[in-house]
C-alpha cells in the first residue's frame, strides 16, 4: 500500500513539472483570407547528453499536414550580426547573411550601406 502511494505521489509531482508550450497564432491582418501560423517557442535547457538550444516552431494553420519550419536560435546572442547564426531547417548562417537572403524577398528596406553586385 505504501508503494502505491509513494507512486502516486512521485506521478503527480512530475505532471506539475510537464509544461505543455503555448501555441501563438500570427492572423494574416490582409484580407487574403489565410489561416493563422500556429507558432510554439522552444525554450533551451539541458537534457541528458547535451543542451536542447530554443527554437521556434512554425506550422500551418489547417493543422491537416506535417509540415513545419523549425528555427534553432541563440538564447544568449553578443549581438554581433557576423557571429550570430541561425539555423532555418537544418541550415546554419550568420544573421547577416539571413538577412541578405530574406529581407529582399519581404521587400523591406534595411537601413546601412548597399551592396553592389
Amino acid at each position: 500500500m505504501y508503494l502505491v502511494q509513494a507512486m502516486v505521489v512521485f506521478w503527480q509531482k512530475r505532471i506539475l513539472e510537464i509544461q505543455m508550450p503555448v501555441v501563438r497564432k500570427i492572423e494574416d491582418r490582409g484580407h487574403g483570407g489565410l489561416m493563422p501560423l500556429r507558432v510554439t517557442e522552444g525554450k533551451g535547457r539541458a537534457k541528458k547528453g547535451g543542451v536542447r538550444i530554443p527554437r521556434l516552431l512554425i506550422r500551418c494553420g489547417f493543422g491537416c499536414c506535417d509540415s513545419r519550419l523549425e528555427i534553432n536560435y541563440d538564447d544568449d546572442p553578443t549581438r554581433d550580426l557576423h557571429t550570430d547564426t541561425l539555423e532555418i531547417n537544418g541550415v546554419f548562417g550568420t544573421i547577416d547573411q539571413w538577412r541578405q537572403l530574406l529581407l529582399p524577398l519581404l521587400q523591406l528596406d534595411v537601413p546601412g550601406p548597399k551592396q553592389t553586385e
